[in-house]
């Protein structure tokens, strides 16, 4: 109806295919109009909320502020996936990289990781001979792949 007060012509099904099917530019606008939101705004708010997609559990985390609103789907409600949303990645993307370093440490700290699991990550993430350099820096995957092997009580805590 909206369309149509404004002269134009578009069918039910071709909303439906734009809104289900993004093309590459649609997901770039998307991450832009995120971006200029976020540095643009005196605020920005996220919420999670539960959804099904194709009868597949996943949360939909809703990013807003005063002139912009934008969705973004994820596996779950995990920091890093709200990370990822904060970023403009959507579902399948994995650019995020990490990296284990001095900096790290303080932010273990800071955050209250208790000082058994921090020795446990200096133990993963700190030996030089296996990464040829101090810091650790490789892909997700790889990351979530080594702390299931090395570390299956920390992954097995809530949020990891």
């Amino acid at each position: 109806m909206l369309f149509e007060s404004l002269g134009i012509s578009i069918s039910a099904g071709s909303i439906n295919n734009y809104l289900l099917e993004p093309e590459n530019w649609v997901l770039a606008e998307q991450k832009e109009i995120l971006k200029a939101g976020i540095s643009s705004g005196s605020y920005c708010q996220i919420d999670g909320t539960k959804s099904v997609e194709r009868g597949i559990s996943k949360v939909t985390q809703i990013i807003c502020g005063a002139f912009f609103t934008t969705f973004y789907t994820k596996a779950n409600k995990k920091r890093i996936s709200i990370i990822e949303a904060l970023l403009g990645m959507v579902e399948g993307q994995s650019a995020l990289k990490y990296g284990y370093n001095e900096h790290t440490k303080k932010v273990l700290e800071a955050l209250g990781v208790s000082p058994s699991d921090r020795v446990t990550l200096e133990a993963i993430f700190g030996n030089k001979e296996e990464q040829g350099i101090f810091e650790w820096i490789g892909h997700k995957d790889a990351f979530e792949q080594r702390m299931r092997e090395m570390a299956p009580k920390i992954m097995s805590k809530k949020n990891m």
